[in-house]
């Protein structure tokens, strides 16, 4: 806490008991550094530990209000600014879920843009009430020549740099945007941000050899069931089964991924899509996603192989901890 004097009521404890366990309640009325007063409380095993858990939950929201203070006057860097908006979007969503905040892979694309594409520019350390057009302007033209190198590996390696995508870009766009937004939502001049433009989004058009055609596709089922019957590594045979039910009912990977026991009717013959793996909260790409397939006898099959023995909420397709298959994993394996 601070140093500032401050009316505070004696704190005042009370048991409760949660799960089968009992806890000590904290709780004082506290006069913050805005000069607003609020009820605080903290919980712990005992009296001690509930009194630290207060007194850490009252410094904790001095730093915000200290850090609100410090947003409105334009004093905090840009980064520092982007780092909270991230924050606050992944509290934000754990609150939505009633959870205990817990890392959330929806924001990790986040801050690989944010360590990529902010944090080693010189931009990033400006203040808020210091960038200005062609700061702005500056950071765009860096944008637009930022590459990396394509071949993730600890390996010694001749780099291969290529561009960001539009879409990667982008996304860094809209942080910075919205953050500096944010500091000139009540203020007359107008926001600088309004010169960061988005990329242009450029899809080649696909082409016949961009699909399985004809014998292709045989020939690839036929190579993944080799790969079921003559496995090398631990997720060789899961990954052999993603790779046949996706080109056999055409679904996103991540909802193959996601998919657990009960979405699996044995008896109808039908798959129910309701989630996607990388979002924690269960929910799917778009809202059209959810549905149901009849998948053909052979993903019906493998479907009935892997649900054989296991638990209703368990994953169909896990990595070998039983725990979400990682996405990257799966794309070395279908490089192989």
């Amino acid at each position: 806490m601070t140093k500032q004097n401050r009316k505070s009521d004696e704190i005042t404890f009370s048991e409760y008991k949660k799960s089968g366990r009992s806890y000590v309640r904290a709780r004082q009325w506290v006069t913050l550094i805005d000069e607003s007063v609020e009820r605080m409380e903290g919980s712990g095993k005992n009296r001690i530990d509930a009194r630290a858990a207060l007194q850490l939950n009252i410094e904790k929201r001095n730093e915000r209000i200290q850090y609100g203070m410090k947003k409105d006057d334009g004093d905090i860097t840009l980064a520092e600014a982007v780092k909270n908006l991230i924050e606050e979007c992944a509290k934000e969503y754990d609150r939505e879920k009633g959870r205990e905040a817990r890392r959330d892979v929806s924001t990790k694309r986040e801050w690989d843009v944010f360590h990529s594409l902010l944090c080693p520019f010189e931009i990033a350390n400006k203040k808020l009430n210091c960038i200005f057009v062609k700061d702005i302007e500056t950071y765009r033209k860096q944008l637009s020549n930022a590459r990396y190198d394509k071949h993730v590996t600890k390996k010694k390696h001749e780099p291969e740099y290529v561009y960001y995508s539009a879409s990667t870009l982008n996304r860094i766009i809209r942080l910075v945007v919205t953050a500096i937004d944010d500091y000139y939502l009540y203020r007359p001049e107008k926001s600088p941000a309004i010169v960061l433009k988005q990329f242009k989004q450029s899809s080649p058009a696909k082409t016949e050899a961009d699909f399985l055609v004809g014998e292709e596709f045989e020939i690839a089922l036929a190579y993944f069931q080799k790969i079921r019957e003559q496995p090398k590594y631990a997720l060789d045979i899961t990954c052999a089964d993603v790779f046949t039910v996706a080109l056999l009912i055409g679904a996103r990977p991540g909802e193959i991924l996601g998919l657990q026991k009960r979405d699996w009717n044995e008896k109808t013959g039908e798959l129910s899509i309701q989630r996607t793996g990388e979002y924690e909260d269960g929910r799917t790409k778009t809202v059209g996603s959810v549905r149901v397939l009849t998948p053909p006898e052979i993903a019906a099959a493998i479907l009935n192989r892997r649900c054989y023995g296991i638990s209703t909420d368990d994953l169909i397709f896990p990595g070998t901890k039983k725990n979400l298959l990682s996405p990257s994993n799966l794309n070395k394996k279908l490089k192989r």
